[in-house]
């Protein structure tokens, strides 16, 4: 019978994680010693917690479920910003971290790494995940890590999952026939075909429908169903800046990114003069929206999120995402008329239009950007589905540097095109060490002086090449030797033009 432990790891490897990341230390840890004793599962080493956690973050967005392992209190607490981070951006992570014994514990008599009492960490992680368990009885450690991971598929957003050190080594017992299996939500049918029919009567009567895509529809895997059915209805399509490569952005029926008043000229054309506007799979923040007020009345309006359906005025509950979505796509309306959008190309900066050339040309180049002010002026470069990485919700520094690391061991076939600039970069130095130390070879392109000679990169790295360029022309050859190179590249972009 398989330890608490080894159960996770096998439940883990189900769902297809297949690099755990942590950092490795010296003390015993059960579920670390369960990995390395998997065939299917790897332990990705870090430098700090932090980096764990970003790398974790977008290796689920590249792979579909990521994990992270995290010393009790002192190491567990440092991911609260990355996993708070994915929270907000649904992205689905668990988190585990093995906390002291049963037999040791005594609340009159604390423990290094306690602080208040033994289930604070916990008390913390549940204000940042949709599950937060502790796993103290090995007869009810299988129902609660399946509801957990239910949870983390149904809701895309993390989990927390603590065992003790001595419940992780105990034999797992799981009575499925007493205690039962984890229900998913369903939605009530009724309420869902009359959500359908005010939909599907309000669309076919629009004149200028639109449909603005959130996170949500690539993190369920809609985008594909989305792209037919807006083609079978002639709708243009938006995305937000957080859903951004939702879908192929090469699509003539794509008008670019809204957000708010900082969008191109079309896309706020669009959206102003639009009497049916579909929002799909996205929570309306002032992020999305432009840092401003909303542009579109709330009767103009279906929005449909894991936070709820509603149509114009009405609300229906007891509907999911999923199941409005997969019934509204399959449904067929009279076609609009033709939309056509002129080819307006973005007026974009000598770096940015360089860094347009490079992933119209390569299929497996993906932009990781940071923060940073430029990260609007990134979202208007044409990428195709799943190319485009950012913290554009949580605005978190650190997320480019250390996310490129998981979404490299994710699929080693795309290759990161990371832009930050110099603060950014100085505050991620460390994860260049564990770049190196995992060979991945990222482009690293810093928008401004980085402090450090990029000729003297190896020898302070310990490997990668580094490169300081000023010109376009330059920076485009600079860019494509890199793209042949095995290792990591550091470009620093200095802008002669200010």
């Amino acid at each position: 019978m398989p330890s608490v432990a080894e159960f996770l790891v096998d439940r883990l490897e189900n769902i297809g994680v297949g690099h755990v990341f942590g950092i490795s230390r010296d003390d015993e840890n059960p579920f670390v010693e369960s990995i390395s004793s998997s065939k299917k599962m790897k332990f990705a080493t870090t430098t700090d917690e932090a980096g764990a956690g970003f790398a974790a973050d977008t290796y689920a967005r590249t792979n579909g479920f990521g994990c992270v392992c995290a010393t009790y209190n002192a190491g567990a607490l440092s991911l609260c910003n990355a996993i708070s981070g994915a929270y907000s951006e649904r992205s689905p992570v668990v988190v585990v971290s093995i906390s002291p014994p049963m037999k040791s514990r005594n609340e009159d008599f604390l423990l290094y790494h306690v602080i208040r009492s033994f289930n604070n960490q916990q008390r913390i992680f549940k204000n940042i995940t949709c599950n937060s368990a502790i796993l103290d009885d090995a007869t009810k450690a299988g129902f609660l890590i399946d509801k957990a991971l239910d949870d983390m598929a149904t809701l895309k957003q993390p989990v927390y999952i603590e065992m003790p050190a001595d419940i992780a080594v105990t034999p797992i017992r799981y009575d499925v026939y007493s205690q039962g299996t984890p229900t998913i939500k369903s939605s009530d049918k009724e309420t869902l075909a009359d959500a359908i029919a005010e939909t599907s009567q309000w669309l076919a009567q629009s004149k200028t429908p639109v449909i603005m895509i959130g996170v949500q529809v690539v993190r369920y895997g809609l985008s594909d169903k989305l792209v037919r059915f807006a083609e079978k209805n002639n709708i243009p399509m938006v995305t937000t800046l957080l859903g951004k490569s939702s879908v192929d952005e090469n699509h003539e029926l794509f008008v670019g990114v809204y957000g708010g008043k900082s969008s191109r000229g079309e896309v706020l054309s669009l959206i102003d003069n639009s009497d049916c506007l579909l929002v799909f799979g996205e929570c309306l923040t002032d992020v999305t929206l432009g840092f401003e007020s909303p542009r579109f009345a709330k009767r103009q309006v279906a929005f449909c999120s894991t936070d709820g359906l509603f149509v114009k005025n009405h609300v229906y509950n007891n509907v999911t995402f999923q199941d409005f979505c997969m019934s509204l796509f399959s449904s067929s309306f009279e076609k609009k008329d033709i939309f056509t959008l002129e080819n307006v190309s973005a007026n974009l900066d000598d770096a940015f239009n360089v860094m347009s050339k490079i992933v119209d040309t390569d299929k497996n180049v993906v932009i990781v950007s940071d923060c940073n002010k430029q990260l609007t002026t990134a979202s208007m470069i044409k990428v195709r589905q799943k190319r485009f990485f950012s913290p554009a919700f949580q605005r978190s520094g650190r997320f480019a540097m250390a996310g490129c690391i998981g979404i490299q061991l994710a699929n080693p076939d795309l290759r990161p095109l990371v832009m930050l600039d110099a603060d950014s970069f100085r505050s991620s130095l460390s994860d260049v060490f564990t770049i190196i130390k995992m060979n991945l070879n990222p482009i690293v392109l810093v928008l401004g002086e980085i402090g450090i000679n990029t000729a003297s990169l190896r020898d302070f790295f310990g490997g990668g090449h580094g490169y300081t360029v000023s010109d376009p022309n330059e920076l485009e050859f600079t860019l494509r030797s890199c793209l042949k190179s095995k290792e990591l590249s550091i470009l620093s972009w200095i802008n002669k033009k200010g």
